[in-house]
């Protein structure tokens, strides 16, 4: 499309939707306001922000910056370096050939001092590397805080958990960005990305209200109901969380994590005994349906978007 204003989203969605038997609950995109607008006004449905542009915004504030300083310190560790050595042999020259000169003595005093220069400077880049690890460390930890279930322990975890739980990730990366000094841009953009855990906190209230509105449409009994919050769903989703793992040790992390946590329901005092085999099957059905409703990524088009760049980028011609 030419544009991208919300009457143009409405416009161009609503010729496809209205072929569709679908009723549309929720869009997960960045934080364009056309999108927002099309989603909650147009459609009527919940906006979920995209932790990708989140965390993005947090690569683009510190990585390059942070990155640059261990580059600049481990350039000035090489210089002083050099220098001390450079010392060490004209030390070693000048005590072969006049030990007992006045230039020896000063020789020494002077690699006394470049000895405390490297130290100094060993320290420095052992900070800056520090630094930038805490950051890094920081910004994934978004990715694992931003779950209606704690991928540790596998417990359900209410909207107040997970802000809570970003805010310590985003007081960290501020942290970072004033022990490196880092510019106004830096923070404004860490500042941008925080502001956006308020439509987090509500996509999070959003998943566990439908999710209590579903419970109530089923009519599922308080027991039944406990089961689906404590134990099916979570391992539904953990199952799900463990698919999408990039590294094959979280994968497995996450799988072992779901069956230790589906084993509660295998326990001989556990609801799940009382239901025939018809109702234990609509149970996990039902589980996997809510385990999906958490969208939190548009991953899908990042990567055709990303596809498509390349493609595009193929077809350039080099200038004459």
């Amino acid at each position: 499309a030419d544009r991208r204003d919300a009457d143009t989203w409405n416009h161009c969605l609503n010729e496809r939707l209205d072929t569709l038997p679908v009723n549309v609950l929720q869009v997960t995109s960045d934080e364009a306001k056309a999108l927002i607008r099309h989603a909650e006004i147009c459609l009527g449905a919940h906006h979920s922000p995209d932790l990708f542009h989140v965390q993005h915004e947090t690569v683009k504030a510190t990585s390059f910056a942070l990155a640059n300083q261990v580059n600049q310190a481990e350039k000035q560790l090489e210089k002083v370096w050099q220098q001390r050595e450079s010392l060490r042999g004209l030390l070693a020259a000048c005590t072969d050939s006049c030990p007992q000169s006045d230039y020896r003595r000063q020789l020494e005093q002077a690699l006394a001092e470049a000895d405390a220069a490297v130290a100094g400077a060993e320290q420095q880049v052992q900070d800056r590397r520090d630094r930038r690890q805490r950051a890094a460390e920081a910004r994934q930890g978004l990715s694992q805080t931003y779950h209606p279930f704690d991928q540790q322990s596998g417990l359900p975890q209410d909207a107040h958990a997970v802000v809570d739980g970003l805010g310590k990730h985003f007081d960290q990366l501020d942290q970072v960005a004033d022990e490196a000094s880092l510019s106004q841009a830096v923070r404004d953009r860490l500042a941008k990305a925080r502001r956006v855990t308020e439509r987090m906190q509500a996509t999070i209230d959003f998943f566990w209200t439908t999710v209590l509105v579903w419970f109530d449409k089923w009519q599922l009994p308080s027991p039944v109901a406990r089961l689906m919050r404590e134990v099916l769903i979570p391992a539904c989703y953990l199952r799900g969380a463990a698919d999408k793992a990039s590294l094959a040790a979280e994968r497995k992390r996450l799988r072992k994590l779901a069956d230790e946590v589906e084993a509660r329901a295998r326990s001989p005092d556990s609801v799940w005994w009382s239901l025939d085999a018809a109702d234990q099957e609509e149970l996990l059905e039902r589980a996997r349906r809510c385990a999906e409703l958490f969208q939190r990524s548009s991953s899908c088009v990042e990567g055709r978007n990303g596809h498509l760049a390349l493609k595009h980028h193929a077809l350039h011609q080099l200038s004459v």
